[in-house]
């Protein structure tokens, strides 16, 4: 009796022993997966992670299929686009945990290396909707709208997200904007609340002017300021205001544009053309740079007028824009 209980003790042992060699071994081929997946591993194949057994356990401690991390891996790399192996991959992977919707996104990328749209869409469009809050599958869905242009089905799913987090709300304006050149006043009242709910976000303010003035618009306001920086540069003043004028006629909601302009102007012996820029700036855009009225205040002092530039350099100030004490004291007093 006690060498049956002695016999299964040992059994029990090496099939103990045997588990905890397996689930050790599964922790080794993970890390290698992982310090794949993240670019740190060197001198691998694409076999030796075709060789990482995912039967026991199945799946990572992050609760992600094995077999789906493997096709992941090795579509990252290029292979199987001649065969049906990854597909199996994924469809054991699926089995494991059909929650996390890899399976269906990776299932698109594998179509989109065939070349087979519809598939692509498809799937795609599976793994969006089952699970609409993760990176991967919204990235995905998004490249496919923006291929089709589908900018109603773009806003559709932005719709799923509730409470979208700032890296899929610039996603969805920059695929909004590849889709469309003009925007409705909707659109234009939605970026102009999430700017500010998001108290004036930088990247946020661009696509703002980007809704306001439309993408073409603000393309020529670009590129009109460029070639007046070259005449600038050349110390070609009036042409370089002359350009700078007409990109505030492309973009009228770009304070620098009006600033340059005035500028240019000043150095071109235009004052009274510089005011004119910059009075309209106030009274259209009112910047909070101080900036505007510190140049208005150089050219009134100019033009002896220093009551009404002192007036307009003490208003700079207010918003923050710093002026040497000297001009105060020369002008000022």
């Amino acid at each position: 009796m006690n060498r049956v209980i002695l016999g299964l003790i040992f059994i029990a042992s090496l099939i103990n022993f045997y588990l905890i060699k397996i689930i050790y071994d599964s922790y080794v081929n993970q890390k290698f997966l992982s310090e794949v997946y993240y670019e740190i591993a060197e001198d691998y194949t694409n076999e030796d992670i075709l060789s990482v057994n995912s039967s026991l356990p199945n799946i990572t401690v992050s609760t992600v299929p094995i077999e789906i991390l493997k096709a992941q891996l090795l579509l990252t790399n290029g292979y199987g686009n001649e065969s049906d192996i990854l597909l199996k991959m994924i469809d054991q992977g699926e089995k494991a945990n059909p929650y996390l919707q890899y399976s269906n996104s990776l299932r698109a990328i594998y179509y989109a290396n065939k070349k087979n749209f519809d598939s692509l869409k498809k799937y795609s469009k599976i793994a969006y909707y089952n699970m609409p809050n993760h990176t991967l599958h919204y990235n995905i869905y998004l490249d496919v709208i923006e291929f089709t242009k589908d900018s109603l089905e773009l806003k559709k799913a932005f719709k799923e997200i509730k409470n979208p987090r700032l890296e899929f709300t610039k996603r969805y304006l920059k695929s909004l904007t590849k889709i469309k050149s003009k925007f409705t006043e909707t659109e234009k009242i939605f970026v102009d609340s999430i700017n500010t709910n998001l108290g004036n976000n930088k990247y946020l303010g661009l696509y703002s002017k980007l809704f306001s003035v439309g993408k073409e618009n603000v393309y020529e306001g670009y590129n009109l300021s460029k070639q007046a920086e070259e005449f600038f540069n050349k110390k070609d003043f009036l042409n370089a205001g002359i350009y700078f004028e007409n990109a505030t006629k492309s973009n009228p909601i770009e304070n620098s544009y009006y600033e340059n302009a005035a500028n240019s102007y000043m150095q071109a012996g235009k004052d009274d053309k510089a005011i004119r820029i910059l009075l309209d700036q106030l009274n259209r855009l009112n910047p909070d740079t101080g900036k505007s009225e510190y140049l208005l205040g150089i050219l009134y002092i100019g033009q002896k007028e220093n009551k009404s530039g002192c007036e307009y350099l003490y208003k700079s100030t207010e918003k923050g824009f710093e002026i040497p004490k000297e001009i105060f004291n020369k002008f000022c007093n």
